[in-house]
């Protein structure tokens, strides 16, 4: 399972959209970039992956292997 499926999952999981997730990221993290992440098409940097995982209240570890 590529990391973007755990975010799909956590993120479906708390009722939040992928537009919920670049607003509270205060626009650090576009709508196309998530979506691409979530696809597996793209990878999260460092910072990217700190604003996620904080904004779904999950640990890195259990989002991104």
């Amino acid at each position: 399972m590529h990391p973007g499926n755990k975010l799909r999952i956590a993120r479906r999981s708390l009722f939040i959209t992928l537009d919920d997730i670049y607003i509270k990221s205060k626009r650090k993290i576009s709508q196309s970039k998530l979506s691409r992440i979530e696809r597996g098409i793209s990878f999260p940097s460092e910072q990217e992956k700190k604003i996620i995982s904080r904004i779904l209240r999950v640990p890195i570890e259990d989002l991104f292997d």
